[in-house]
């Protein structure tokens, strides 16, 4: 688990612009599916709320959850932000993060240990594509 009582994963050199945005998909372990290629494997769903919490406070300690959807987790001048969507009370389909803070890098190794731990898959949607998570971590970053 990481959080505050734990280092964060060291800068791979060179910043990210701030805030920016995730969603964590659940494909089986399986690789994401290629943007390119219509028909590609769906996500499944990570169960019901309290199912997905326990899933990302699983792997990633002293997330406060606000209420059944909403988390945050404070760590050396740095913010995530959780959604758990949808929010209408069906089955959780993602997992949605917003960063916020000093050294965002440092919270992609996060985001990167959470999905190796999971078998989740990373989208970044400023960039409009799926982090490699089994990359090594500086490679995962760029």
């Amino acid at each position: 688990k990481f959080g505050p009582a734990y280092p964060p994963v060291p800068s791979a050199g060179g910043e990210i612009g701030l805030p920016f945005r995730l969603a964590l998909f659940d494909f089986g372990g399986h690789p994401p599916p290629d943007a390119s290629r219509p028909g590609g494997r769906a996500a499944r769903p990570l169960g019901d709320a309290e199912a997905a919490r326990a899933a990302v406070d699983g792997s990633l300690a002293f997330v406060v959850w606000s209420d059944a959807h909403h988390g945050v987790l404070r760590d050396d001048g740095r913010e995530m932000e959780f959604s758990l969507l949808p929010a209408d009370g069906g089955p959780v389909s993602r997992v949605e993060i917003v960063v916020r803070g000093e050294h965002p890098r440092a919270v992609r190794g996060l985001v990167v240990h959470l999905c190796r731990t999971r078998g989740w898959a990373a989208f970044d949607l400023d960039a409009n594509r799926y982090l490699d998570v089994d990359a090594d971590l500086d490679e995962s970053l760029n």
